[in-house]
């Protein structure tokens, strides 16, 4: 009897100017060896095979592409071992190289989360929405999700590992170049939940206002 994969599925955003080279990384989270196939979809959506591509290790495949002009790409990369399966997608847009510096300040930590508060230079940026980038230090997979700075931009990142530190970067959705699109900023978790946090709530609550207060002193005086 055939034994039932498990199956895991992601999707990662990525912003690039046009003609530019990127890697894309697919790396899965399994023990035994896996075998890797990339594919890339057309404009008239049909899905074609690609053999041209990288086995770094039985876990990490790479793809490089060039971004082509103005136009909406998308590849696949298909992982899978005696158990599991691994689908992930990479959506290729258009975007442009943001000269602001988007800077991130730890306010609160424990041994399994960060709270972050993100101070954004360029106030007038369309769209408001922010990129967060993260991943441990040891590891070269980044894992991101978006979030409004109209509605604030303190949030958590959370189910994190004890004792370990994370690399955090944060762009603009449509930033070109993660690597310039804002400083690179390690934060490490407490050792163990007994720890106290960084930060009782009260000061989280005073910076979230004080945030607050600055954005709209910003929009009063434009």
């Amino acid at each position: 009897m055939n034994q039932k994969l498990n199956v895991y599925r992601s999707d990662e955003e990525i912003y690039l100017e046009n003609g530019a080279v990127v890697n894309l990384t697919c790396e899965v989270p399994i023990g035994s060896s896996a075998r890797f196939q990339w594919y890339t979809t057309d404009m008239n959506n049909r899905t074609h095979k690609i053999d041209n591509f990288v086995v770094l290790s039985h876990r990490q495949s790479i793809l490089e592409v060039e971004k082509a002009p103005e136009i909406q790409e998308m590849y696949k990369c298909v992982a899978w071992s005696d158990h599991q399966k691994l689908v992930k997608r990479f959506n290729l847009h258009v975007g442009h190289r943001s000269e602001a510096t988007v800077s991130v300040n730890l306010v609160n930590v424990t041994s399994d989360s960060l709270g972050l508060l993100v101070e954004d230079g360029d106030v007038q940026a369309v769209p408001s929405v922010l990129l967060v980038h993260y991943r441990r230090l040891d590891e070269d997979q980044w894992h991101n999700f978006e979030i409004d700075a109209q509605n604030g931009s303190f949030f958590f990142l959370e189910n994190l590992e004890p004792a370990t530190k994370y690399e955090i970067k944060i762009s603009h959705l449509n930033s070109a170049d993660l690597d310039l699109a804002s400083n690179s900023t390690v934060y490490e978790t407490l050792a163990n939940t007994n720890e106290k946090p960084f930060a009782s709530v009260s000061v989280l609550i005073f910076a979230y206002f004080v945030h607050v207060l600055y954005q709209y002193s910003v929009a009063v005086i434009l």
